[in-house]
């Protein structure tokens, strides 16, 4: 199973589960929200050894969650993060805050059973490799950390595999 990142070129609108309206606008550089806010304000670890870092990458697996300003409706959005080990983790933050970064919609070259058949990569340039943010949904809003580990575990070993491929610090490929 392999992932195909196309960059985003026109704008492409996240829809509410529940009315329709957009949550967030992705463009090639950056995202809009309509309250010129973050479109996932919570979250919460998921916490499944197949997401455990390993010793070529650090990663992450989360439930994140917020609201409609349209209708006030919740939604869901599982989202998977990479980089490879290389670093500090603690420079991290400060790197991605500070990054470039390309916007992708990604899609699977075979279809999983529960996975959506394209989701956001946020890819930030960092200096010491690219942080990949896989952003899948939004979600009607359950909180169903299972569903969310169900939908991600699926998918995680491809999400690796691109980071492990593309993840040579920004500049050395």
């Amino acid at each position: 199973m392999r992932i195909t990142k196309t960059p985003v070129t026109n704008p492409v609108s996240l829809a509410c589960p529940g009315c329709g309206r957009s949550v967030a606008t992705i463009f090639e550089h950056h995202v809009d929200t309509p309250d010129s806010k973050l479109w996932t304000r919570f979250g919460q670890p998921i916490r499944a050894p197949w997401a455990a870092p390993t010793p070529a990458s650090i990663s992450g697996a989360f439930l994140a969650w917020d609201f409609c300003i349209g209708c006030s409706a919740e939604y869901d959005v599982p989202r998977a993060d990479f980089i490879k080990r290389n670093h500090q983790s603690s420079s991290l933050q400060f790197d991605v805050r500070k990054s470039k970064v390309n916007n992708y919609v990604c899609r699977l070259d075979e279809p999983i059973d529960g996975a959506p058949d394209k989701w956001m990569l946020f890819e930030y340039l960092t200096p010491v490799g690219k942080f990949h943010s896989h952003r899948l949904g939004p979600f009607p809003c359950a909180r169903d950390f299972q569903r969310a580990s169900n939908i991600l575990k699926q998918v995680w070993p491809a999400m690796r595999q691109l980071n492990l491929d593309e993840g040579e610090p920004h500049g050395r490929n």
